[in-house]
């Protein structure tokens, strides 16, 4: 829309009058003439798609940041539970060792995931306030006019979905990291369940692992919701 809009042509009042360009968006001033109206053009072109893309960005970022954690966190997971096979597998001698060293790796993977975590709740604290409030208040406005049942609902209508998708959006991806979070504490009990895991050592690992996992990190709207 806004490319084409320069090529447009608005047909002037009269049947003598020429026809005159249109700028994509209103401006403050009346502009027909080159280079002024090429130049604003122009302004207008760079503010729009640099409006748009720093928007995607933020909205796009924070998610993916989450949905990394989540796959380190499903990774980390999966590596808990397959403890037993791994050592098995292993040429060593000394089983044992082998385990411990696995353990130890699956503990220290969790608290750097932990603190990349941190991270992002630093990152979106604030994206997430605004995000939540702004379209919690588009929805409210639009919820109005839609029930007022004017000409002009359809539009509202669509922009009313848009909102709800990106109000469940910002919801889906704590709410996803909270429960890929908790899912380790119930991988660490099921690891020290196994046959040979009943060394105190990983178990005593093992549990400060599910102590950390009760407190399943929560990403949090301003610090509020």
């Amino acid at each position: 829309f806004i490319l084409t809009a320069y090529f447009v042509r608005i047909t002037g009042p009269t049947v003598n009058s020429t026809d005159r360009k249109t700028l994509p968006f209103r401006f403050f001033m009346e502009v027909y003439e080159e280079p002024m109206f090429t130049l604003s053009s122009l302004l207008q072109y760079l503010v729009t798609y640099s409006v748009a893309f720093e928007i995607a960005g933020i909205e796009t970022v924070g998610l993916y940041l989450i949905m990394m954690a989540c796959g380190y966190l499903r990774l980390l997971k999966n590596r808990l539970l397959n403890i037993q096979n791994t050592t098995q597998k292993s040429n060593s001698k000394n089983i044992y060792d082998d385990e411990c060293s696995e353990v130890l790796y699956c503990a220290q993977f969790h608290q750097r995931i932990m603190i990349f975590c941190e991270g992002i709740e630093n990152v979106t604290n604030t994206v997430f306030f605004l995000a939540v409030f702004t379209t919690i208040y588009n929805m409210s406005i639009t919820g109005l006019k839609i029930l007022e049942n004017d000409e002009s609902m359809v539009k509202f209508i669509m922009i009313f979905s848009l909102n709800l998708f990106q109000f469940l959006t910002v919801q889906w991806g704590p709410e996803f990291l909270l429960i890929e979070s908790e899912a380790i504490g119930r991988a660490a009990y099921f690891a020290s369940m196994q046959q040979i895991s009943y060394k105190s050592k990983n178990n005593k690992v093992l549990m400060l692992m599910m102590m950390r996992a009760q407190r399943p990190f929560q990403l949090t709207a301003g610090g509020y919701i």
